[in-house]
């Protein structure tokens, strides 16, 4: 529910301020945690569905740690999902993190354009 509201706020139209950029950037860390907490269910539901060189993927901090990597596309391997709930999981966070940033960079950028005055004078000489 917060996480409609805030990205209500951000696309509202209107001028882009300080206060839409941190509610932008407040969406994109709260999509980290709801997918953390859908890797730690999927986890305690399927277990092995993550593994770590050696060892079982550890509840809840390497939740979060495999949610921001993933949504930053940084993805250093070190926690692979072998389960295809996790798998599918994953792409899914992959798509959502990015289409979030390119939609909000455009949108923003549109704001700003549409209430920037022109500068250019359109009467003929």
């Amino acid at each position: 529910m917060l996480l409609y509201i805030l990205l209500s706020q951000v696309f509202a139209p209107g001028l882009v301020t300080a206060m839409r950029i941190q509610g932008a950037i407040a969406a994109y860390l709260l999509f980290g945690i709801a997918w953390a907490h859908a890797y730690a269910v999927v986890g305690s539901i399927i277990p092995g569905s993550f593994t770590i060189p050696e060892r079982e993927l550890q509840f809840p901090s390497e939740c979060f740690y495999y949610s921001f990597v993933t949504l930053t596309t940084v993805g250093f391997g070190d926690i692979v999902p072998v389960h295809r709930v996790a798998r599918a999981l994953t792409i899914g966070e992959v798509l959502t993190g990015q289409l979030y940033l390119a939609v909000l960079i455009g949108r923003l950028v549109g704001m700003q354009i549409s209430s920037t005055p022109s500068t250019t004078d359109h009467r003929s000489a």
